[in-house]
């Protein structure tokens, strides 16, 4: 049996754990980020995450963990251990004709 307070009496698994252990040691979490492992500041928002890419906010789509956020919910919405980050950077062009 396990003493209690333990981190596996949580019944976090091996990569909750491991992601857990980020988050509250290094000060940062790894996310999900255009199908790539990325780490940012544990107290990372859409907003910054976007910032940090160098993005220009209007010209972006942002869907977390398979949702669509809203420009408006950026800067509320915190980035934790695990999310599903997909960033889609609009481009301008036409036909021309």
């Amino acid at each position: 049996m396990r003493p209690q307070g333990a981190i596996g009496t949580l019944g976090l698994g091996i990569y909750a754990r491991r992601a857990f252990c980020l988050f509250t040691m290094s000060g940062k979490i790894e996310i999900i980020l255009n199908g790539k492992a990325t780490e940012v500041v544990q107290e990372s928002t859409v907003r910054s995450l976007v910032e940090d890419l160098g993005l220009q906010a209007g010209q972006v789509a942002v869907e977390l963990n398979g949702e669509i956020v809203s420009r408006d919910h950026w800067p509320e919405k915190r980035l934790v251990p695990g999310d599903k980050i997909e960033v889609v950077h609009f481009v301008g062009g036409g036909s021309g004709a």
